[in-house]
């Protein structure tokens, strides 16, 4: 999940920015960030809408 940490550090904004606009709590955005949780499949195409990437980014 590296590549989500990149994708929010380019476009400058914050893990609590990120998670409002998906409407979950910063502490499960970080643990998709972390590699501790896997987003499922409702979620990564809410987070690929989100920074305009495709799912398999």
């Amino acid at each position: 999940m590296k590549k989500l940490k990149e994708l929010h550090t380019m476009r400058q904004i914050t893990q609590s920015e990120v998670a409002k606009a998906l409407n979950i709590e910063r502490a499960i955005y970080s643990q998709y960030e972390l590699g501790k949780r896997s987003p499922n499949i409702n979620m990564l195409i809410k987070i690929s809408n989100f920074y305009k990437v495709f799912i398999d980014y």
